[in-house]
């Protein structure tokens, strides 16, 4: 087994996943690697709230994209609080492409339903796409206790994911997930 998520393999898998399973991926995998941070009381809380309410979203709740974009630039500026301790850094880096990532897939639903030009969003949007996805996970993965064992945990998920909501038209929502999908 690959001890590397290859980036061009992952990408063409997420290909054919429709947005709430992309999203729940990556949700799953950074909740995995911020478990380092949970005795963190000055920084939990901020990746708490953005990983519920990306899960709220993908459950089918209504979070809004600017909600969520918020949230994005606290958690890049703690990071830096970590500067010579990479794992915690690194965890919380994963957090902020994760949320990034959401953040854009939210935006494609909830901007079509907007009058055109009205995006509260920034212009580092415009440039969201796969790789978003692709470096939270290997992120996550480079954190973990065991990088080989998340990987595999993520390739597994992967394949689970394509087994259930195999799509080939990526521009949907798909079925609402919740955690429990990547804890059975």
């Amino acid at each position: 087994m690959e001890h590397i998520i290859e980036q061009d393999t992952i990408e063409k898998a997420l290909l054919h996943l429709p947005s709430y399973a992309r999203v729940a991926l990556g949700l799953a995998s950074v909740e995995r690697a911020a478990t380092l941070l949970r005795t963190d009381d000055d920084h939990y809380p901020l990746i708490h709230r953005g990983l519920e309410d990306g899960w709220k979203w993908v459950g089918g709740g209504n979070t809004k994209c600017q909600d969520l974009y918020e949230q994005i630039d606290p958690l890049a500026h703690a990071s830096m609080d970590f500067e010579k301790d990479t794992a915690p850094r690194d965890a919380m880096l994963s957090v902020v492409a994760c949320l990034y990532y959401a953040t854009g897939e939210i935006a494609t639903y909830q901007t079509e339903e907007a009058p055109p030009g009205s995006s509260p969003l920034g212009s580092d949007m415009a440039d969201v796409g796969p790789e978003d996805l692709v470096e939270c996970l290997t992120k996550a993965s480079e954190v973990a206790e065991n990088t080989e064992a998340e990987v595999q945990w993520q390739q597994e998920a992967i394949n689970r994911l394509l087994s259930d909501f195999h799509v080939e038209d990526n521009y949907q929502l798909g079925p609402p997930l919740n955690r429990a999908y990547f804890q059975s």
